[in-house]
C-alpha cells in the first residue's frame, strides 16, 4: 500500500538511538537538517516535527 515504513537514528557505533514505525499513515512529505535537528513536514507544510 505504500504507507508504511519508519526512521531510525544511530550514534557513530551504529547504535540505535531512536526510531519511529509508521503502519497506518505516511504524515512525512518533507525531511530537512536545520541547525543539526530533523525536521519533518507533513503534506500540508503546517505541522513540523
Amino acid at each position: 500500500m505504500g504507507n508504511e515504513g519508519f526512521l531510525a537514528c544511530t550514534d557513530a557505533n551504529d547504535r540505535l538511538v531512536w526510531s519511529i514505525f509508521l503502519d497506518n499513515t505516511n504524515p512525512i512529505k518533507k525531511l530537512s537538517i536545520e541547525d543539526q535537528i530533523l525536521v519533518a513536514m507533513n503534506e500540508y507544510e503546517d505541522m513540523k516535527i
